[in-house]
């Protein structure tokens, strides 16, 4: 990789450690794995005596039913046809157990007693449960598919399923299905019900988070970051207040359903291995800055990048530490995504971090004011490094010196987005307050082995080779760096945020809009957001808008008493939607795409909180919006949320709301295999 400013010296002053925390069966009692364990037919009442006593349970069933008998009722289930609600008796008792002492408790237990009647059919059977909280209009859950196996009639055996995704203080219905291995259906065997204990954070236990409106949205779960400034404060057990910061996921009803505290989230995503990956701007909540000696030399560490998995465990750590003069400042930055596009990388995560320079006599033009231009000199600058999380070495490596593409000798902007990182700082006590250069607002893996990388400040995105290489192409509204000529000025971005490039090669992002004509540091009444899918014309060296959402105007969709284009965009660049800080563009599986624009500016007439807002818009369907969610907001803080994005996510560990029985099984190993 062409270094441009870094040398020897500095890479042997900064340093990167990590260490690994591997999870244990007996942290806090956080026991998850699905086990079965056969028992005398005695052991069924200790058990039941058992799981009543236990005092750090939150709740223990106490409404669930007799095993329904085959002549109450027949017929199929009318959410899975091979599931059959006739019943032979094969569980004989069931309970729910929750422990909010755990670190992520939105989870429960389902302990079941399987009788000896199993053996009248086979020795062997696939469970499963069902579950939905009472009133939801929410397809129901279904519990990982599991084996179970018996060897006498004298026999019971007691099996347990885990239960995910639960909303906190809700009451739950729920049914046991046992399917005999050699028949094609499952039958339904027990029902019950439970409530979920409380969270202790009313604004999680006593209502959705996120306001719905219209239908439901499709994502299975959406998540996002919580800053402190949000009430969700609860009573603490010595008398004080309980706050949380972190990432929460909510269901597409809004309530929450799984969270992780954690200080200062900026990225996270969602490894295949079923793990959390974030990274924060803080080494940890309570050790910013904390310094340590090695090898003779102090080091200060200033940002994290963290690997959990979804109960809460650290899996691994890796916290980012300098040393010396602030030149040598190496923090992580604003990206955390998963490398899906190359095999040798499926693990891999994409991230970004700093290298501070000093550059002297750099002239610096901000936009201040309408028809003002602020000029200052400049001498130091944080450019951005495209970087790598290594899964198997769990360290951090540079792929990409963004500086060999654009650096502020050569392209130094007049520029409303320029943004500087204040008070930086190794161990040698002194600091400095660089420019945010590049501003990487987002990295991403393309459609045709490339990386699409965003540039916030310069109003650039790049296709980099996946191989290292070098670049391939610059998009930007400024012709002078860029390889591609808008049809219109109209159609140009500026701000990028969360660029992503789809299968056809179309460029997906939120056009952000700070650095917007007639935006500038001191107004933002010339200055709207949008969604918006750009068609690149690589012969013609053109690009072209394939489509676009902004709110609540619509550019292509003019109000009626609008009579020319010139009325069109300046009504748009005064009353629609502009965010501050953030939004995300993510196409779904079902072919919409949520558009999240969560930090909204407070001077829109129609939103005087600045209240943040995600669509789920059907584009094949002329724009039509689907369902409508509101984030809750802070007066006291101009940000309200810290909500840079809107991330989909699908499953937590196994849930599913697909009837498990349409699927295959491994014998040996009872796990679901893929069907044909």
């Amino acid at each position: 990789m062409k270094t441009k400013y870094g040398g020897a010296g500095r890479g042997q002053e900064t340093v990167r450690y990590q260490h690994t925390l591997t999870e244990t069966s007996n942290r806090r009692g956080d026991i998850h794995a699905h086990g079965i364990r056969r028992v005398a037919l005695f052991a069924v009442v200790i058990f039941a005596a058992y799981v009543s006593a236990m005092g750090f349970l939150a709740f223990v069933t106490p409404g669930a039913r007799p095993a329904l008998k085959a002549s109450v009722i027949t017929g199929s289930d009318s959410e899975c046809s091979m599931a059959k609600t006739t019943s032979r008796s094969m569980v004989v008792g069931a309970s729910v157990a929750m422990d909010m002492s755990r670190l992520m408790p939105l989870r429960a237990t389902l302990h079941y007693t399987m009788s000896g009647a199993l053996l009248q059919y086979s020795k062997k059977a696939l469970v499963t449960a069902k579950y939905s909280p009472r009133g939801s209009t929410l397809s129901s859950l279904w519990t990982e598919k599991l084996m179970i196996e018996m060897t006498t009639p004298l026999e019971t055996t007691i099996g347990e399923l885990e239960m995910y995704r639960l909303r906190p203080k809700t009451v739950y219905d729920y049914t046991i299905y046992v399917q005999v291995i050699g028949d094609d259906y499952a039958t339904m065997e027990y029902a019950g019900d439970f409530k979920t204990g409380g969270t202790g954070f009313p604004r999680f236990d006593e209502a959705p988070y996120l306001h719905l409106g219209g239908s439901n949205p499709s994502f299975e779960m959406a998540t996002f970051a919580v800053s402190p400034g949000i009430v969700v404060n609860g009573s603490g057990s010595a008398g004080g207040t309980m706050s949380f910061e972190g990432i929460v996921a909510v269901d597409a009803e809004g309530w929450v359903v799984w969270y992780y505290h954690t200080c200062s989230p900026v990225a996270w995503d969602f490894t295949p291995g079923e793990n959390v990956a974030i990274i924060n701007s803080a080494a940890s909540c309570t050790d910013q800055g904390r310094e340590y000696s090695r090898n003779g030399s102090v080091y200060t560490e200033n940002s994290q990048f963290q690997i959990v998995d979804v109960h809460g465990l650290m899996q691994s750590q890796t916290k980012m530490a300098c040393s010396g003069a602030p030149v040598n400042y190496n923090a992580l930055a604003a990206e955390c995504r998963v490398d899906h596009s190359s095999p040798l990388h499926a693990r891999d995560l994409l991230t970004t971090t700093y290298e501070v320079v000093k550059i002297p006599n750099i002239t610096v033009l901000a936009r201040s004011a309408p028809n003002e231009t602020a000029i200052t000199k400049h001498d130091i600058f944080a450019m951005s490094k495209i970087s790598r999380y290594n899964s198997e070495t769990s360290s951090i490596e540079d792929i990409y010196e963004m500086s060999n593409f654009l650096e502020p000798e050569s392209y130094m902007p007049a520029s409303a987005g320029w943004k500087t990182i204040t008070n930086v700082a190794c161990s040698g006590g002194a600091s400095a307050n660089p420019i945010d250069y590049h501003q990487i607002s987002s990295v991403s893996p393309g459609a045709f082995s490339n990386y699409i990388v965003a540039s916030k400040s310069l109003d650039a995105v790049f296709s980099l080779a996946h191989d290292g290489s070098g670049k391939q192409w610059t998009l930007s509204p400024d012709e002078t760096i860029s390889d591609f000529t808008f049809v219109s000025d109209a159609d140009k971005f500026f701000s990028p945020l969360d660029v992503t490039q789809l299968p056809n090669g179309n460029i997906l992002m939120i056009d952000g809009g700070s650095n917007r004509p007639g935006c500038t540091l001191s107004t933002q009444r010339g200055c709207f957001s949008r969604a918006i899918m750009y068609k690149l014309d690589p012969l013609a060296s053109i690009v072209s808008v394939a489509w676009q959402f902004e709110f609540p105007f619509g550019l292509q969709n003019p109000s009626s008493h609008l009579e020319s284009k010139a009325d069109v965009w300046k009504h748009a660049m005064t009353h629609d939607a502009f965010s501050v800080d953030g939004g995300s563009a993510r196409k779904l599986s079902n072919g919409r795409f949520l558009l999240a624009f969560p930090s909204l500016e407070k001077t829109r007439d129609w939103d005087p909180s600045g209240a943040g807002y995600a669509y789920e818009v059907d584009m094949d369907a002329h724009d039509v919006i689907v369902s409508k969610l509101t984030f809750p907001t802070d007066e006291g803080l101009s940000f309200a949320e810290g909500n840079f994005r809107l991330v989909p996510w699908g499953q937590v560990h196994r849930e599913s709301s697909t009837c498990p029985f349409s699927v295959e099984e491994d014998s040996l190993q009872g796990r679901p295999t893929a069907g044909p």
